[in-house]
């Protein structure tokens, strides 16, 4: 797999999804999100034209942590063959589900058939991410800044304005603070190869606008780097493992698939923040259910599909509104017989 690294350079805030809920945030940085924030790089910089060819050209993977030369992969929804000496299974199984994050390594023996024996010592501080050796802090510190909501009104600063109309409401933000060489990094595949100039122009754009919410004032900065991430080849595999949001074809939800595979489901909408015309920007687009990262399907592949959550607003320049339901996978075998 080709990877991209972002090196955080000031703090970034990824939101929930939950209009105007601050104080939490979330550790993903979600396909659908990073996909949209690079085609709004690709309208800014070479307009409309052709922004549709270059949405469907490749496909990302949600963008997971990394901690210096290890990257993590999210916690499968199966069975996972872990042991830990001096554990007991019921302690080991919170331990587990507590889990978030496995390193590539891990996850790559997982794929392999093989049983994972580790130290308490492996795990990272908050208990969320499992590495190949011992860890002694988490990927990121999480920090609450206090903000203020100023707004203006007809009778600001005249006699008839009252002291409730001007007065400032205080709100609570959740940064994300990364360690030293550690951030996030997201899976690249190129459908078509001749937009991947573009790809790395649209990076070079959001890099000095910043990802995530508050960017206006120098937050969610990076640098990026280029490598590639050796996943194991799983032969004949007869289920896959979904590494970003999936939308899934009509055609796709066979009788019993959903039955006989773990998955979760997340509600995809929010503001159009990212919309190059800010009259836009506080309106709300429609809502669409997707399949989360680490979902486990029975099937040889997933095609998955783009969905436009355009609101209905009587505009002529209003835009559609991409969001790519189409995932990342890693093929799996789970019955070895």
């Amino acid at each position: 797999m080709k990877i991209i690294r972002l090196h955080f350079t000031t703090p970034v805030h990824l939101g929930l999804g939950l209009g105007e809920e601050y104080d939490r945030l979330s550790p993903k940085l979600h396909s659908d999100t990073l996909k949209s924030a690079l085609a709004s790089a690709y309208v800014e910089l070479y307009g409309e034209e052709k922004a549709w060819d270059f949405f469907r050209s490749f496909r990302v993977s949600s963008a997971f942590p990394f901690i210096e030369n290890e990257c993590f992969i999210p916690k499968p929804f199966m069975r996972l063959p872990l042991e830990c000496p001096h554990l007991n299974e019921n302690r080991l199984s919170k331990l587990i589900k507590k889990l978030e994050f496995l390193s590539a390594d891990i996850f790559n023996r997982i794929l392999a058939g093989e049983t994972v024996r580790f130290e308490k010592k492996q795990l990272s501080p908050d208990g969320k991410i499992l590495s190949t050796k011992e860890l002694k802090c988490n990927a990121y510190q999480s920090y609450l800044r206090q903000r203020v909501t100023l707004r203006e009104h007809a009778g600001r600063g005249k006699p008839e304005a009252t002291e409730q109309q001007n007065r400032a409401t205080p709100f609570y933000m959740d940064f994300m603070y990364f360690e030293k060489n550690a951030g996030l990094y997201f899976m690249l595949q190129e459908d078509e190869p001749n937009f991947s100039a573009r790809i790395e122009s649209c990076l070079l754009f959001l890099a000095d606008q910043g990802l995530g919410t508050d960017r206006s004032v120098g937050s969610g900065l990076f640098s990026h780097s280029k490598e590639n991430l050796e996943l194991y080849a799983v032969e004949n595999p007869d289920a896959v493992i979904t590494l970003g949001l999936y939308c899934p074809l009509k055609e796709e939800l066979q009788p019993g698939m959903l039955e006989n595979s773990r998955w979760q489901l997340m509600e995809r909408g929010g503001y159009m923040s990212g919309s190059v015309y800010s009259r836009f920007r506080h309106l709300r687009k429609k809502k669409v259910y997707m399949f989360t990262e680490g979902s486990m399907f029975y099937a040889p592949s997933l095609e998955g599909k783009i969905v436009d959550l355009r609101p209905e607003w009587n505009d002529p320049d209003m835009h559609p509104v991409w969001r790519d339901g189409r995932p990342v996978c890693v093929p799996l075998r789970i019955n070895q017989n």
